[in-house]
């Protein structure tokens, strides 16, 4: 079971946005503010509901917000005729005849046995009653407003935009569903749906999703230990799922044996006290008789107890803030991951999610290129493990890569890219590097397609995140080109060419073969070529 789609309709930038997932690996790309971090927020609010991850005005695309205030505005819908609008999340989900359907089964909208799509929906709407109070509440607000106006000239009415902000949450509210889908098209008919929560259908028993965002908590400083914080975090999850049990039993007889020995330590060390406590008739034989005796708790005993150091040389080993930020991120990584793979386990009373979907974003953070070589060609055999448990239990592991790094680019399978692009002010949609591949090959140029994406690997995978590209045939041009670039900034100093996001690239007498390629990642790209004219 996989999810092999997502849509998101106007959440901050993903206005009307779709992506196609891999089985495996998904890595997405794109150049900065293009959507990559909204995918893993819009999946968390939606799939983790918490108090701390509601959704606020700002989460709105601003397209959106006019087109409510333009609904507010406009006459009166009657209800026939109103859609209910909102943040939506739908999930397209495929199964096969050897997938357990016991918790899809109940929110299946079709017994075509042929018919293996499921697709959720999530929801952040504007309903008809809450649009109609809606109306009513901000039509009164606004009259008050300007009665304030009246008997103050100089104060400023509040908009509708900040009487919304303020609101929001009395008038949008959360739905979760189970959407009727054409098996032939996997078109969605939102008319015929299952309510989830009227069900007590639990999202968690169908997907499991977790994420490592890109603010993690490492620091060279000295009071941070975030690497020793995590080994506790790693031996919980792993004591709870039963793993490693001839080590954990080992530990825990280890810490009975201690608890004996300190026992008659502290039957020393606290003599007096006690005998205190007698000469004030505190204690009675066989009744009230006190002793102080040594409890390690095995969880608690790690907290703040081990520290993870890394070894100098033979001799010496330094704490783990005296490493650099580059390992002490990576090593950081692999403890996450370790932590999230065990809570996916769940508790031995819990079934597996038939789904468990891991975000990880922005690896590459303080890291040098040849770390993020070795992470990217790596990263894949550990997830695709997947989630084993010792009952014999096992699932896949769907996961999702977000970078900016060109390095992970030009080590990474081109069918798994998926690359982010604005097309407005307020939009950005997402193709995948197959679609490129078929355009190439559509057009009977397969060579050229393998010609550019061995120069992408080995020279130039930053031209996915340039903002402008310069197509120069060789080294004349690329000596000649930074002094003009610095000629023309003296110039026009308001627009200065060398503080841009441009890539220059020698590509010889090929440049025609990236044509379709820049066309596709949006980038605006200048040809400069020595031609002999006889």
């Amino acid at each position: 079971m996989k999810i092999f789609k997502i849509q998101i309709e106007n959440y901050r930038l993903l206005k009307n946005f779709s992506i196609d997932l891999e089985d495996e690996l998904s890595l997405v790309i794109g150049k900065n503010n293009t959507g990559k971090t909204s995918i893993l927020l819009v999946l968390d609010k939606f799939l983790n509901q918490s108090e701390k991850n509601k959704f606020h005005f700002d989460d709105f695309n601003i397209e959106f917000k006019n087109e409510i205030k333009q609904l507010i505005d406009d006459e009166i819908i009657n209800e026939a005729n109103y859609k209910a609008i909102g943040i939506k999340l739908k999930i397209f989900i495929q199964y096969t005849e050897n997938c357990n359907l016991e918790n899809v089964s109940r929110v299946m909208m079709d017994l075509d046995p042929e018919n293996n799509y499921i697709v959720l929906g999530f929801e952040y709407l504007l309903d008809y009653q809450k649009y109609t109070n809606l109306r009513k509440d901000y039509r009164e607000f606004s009259a008050n407003e300007a009665g304030k106006q009246t008997l103050d000239a100089e104060y400023k009415q509040k908009t509708f935009y900040e009487f919304l902000k303020q609101n929001m949450p009395n008038y949008f509210t959360l739905h979760k569903k189970s959407f009727e889908v054409n098996k032939e098209t996997a078109e969605v008919n939102e008319l015929k749906s299952i309510n989830l929560d009227k069900e007590s259908i639990n999202i968690k028993d169908i997907i499991n999703f977790k994420y490592i965002s890109a603010k993690r908590e490492v620091a060279n400083k000295e009071a941070n230990k975030t690497l020793s914080a995590q080994t506790s975090d790693i031996y919980e999850k792993t004591e709870i799922n039963s793993e490693q049990n001839q080590a954990i039993n080992k530990f825990k007889d280890q810490l009975t044996e201690t608890d004996n020995n300190l026992s008659s330590i502290y039957s020393d060390l606290f003599q007096e006290i006690i005998k205190k406590v007698g000469d004030f008739g505190g204690i009675k034989p066989n009744e009230s008789a006190i002793r102080i005796i040594s409890t390690l708790q095995h969880r608690e005993l790690l907290k703040g107890n081990t520290t993870v150091v890394y070894r100098h040389d033979e001799d010496n080993e330094l704490p783990e803030h005296y490493n650099g930020l580059g390992y002490m991120n990576l090593i950081c990584m692999i403890f996450e991951i370790e932590i999230l793979v065990q809570e996916f386990k769940r508790e031995k009373e819990k079934k597996l999610s038939d789904i468990n979907l891991l975000f990880i974003e922005e690896p590459e953070a303080h890291t040098h290129p040849q770390m993020q070589y070795v992470f990217i060609k790596n990263i894949k055999n550990l997830l695709q493990e997947g989630i084993k448990r010792t009952d014999g239990e096992n699932r896949k592991l769907q996961y999702i890569i977000s970078t900016h790094s060109s390095h992970i680019v030009a080590d990474s399978d081109f069918n798994d890219i998926k690359h982010l692009k604005k097309i407005a002010s307020n939009s950005v949609i997402a193709k995948s590097l197959r679609e490129l591949e078929q355009e190439y090959k559509g057009n009977g140029q397969e060579r050229n397609f393998r010609f550019l994406k061995q120069y992408l690997t080995l020279n130039r995978a930053e031209l996915f995140f340039a903002e402008k590209a310069i197509f120069i045939e060789g080294d004349t041009e690329r000596i000649l080109l930074p002094a003009m670039m610095k000629k023309i900034d003296n110039q026009f100093p308001n627009s200065p060419l060398l503080s841009q996001n441009i890539s220059i690239v020698e590509v010889g007498n090929y440049a025609n073969v990236f044509e379709r390629f820049i066309n596709f990642v949006g980038t605006k790209s200048l040809i400069i070529l020595y031609s002999v004219i006889d």
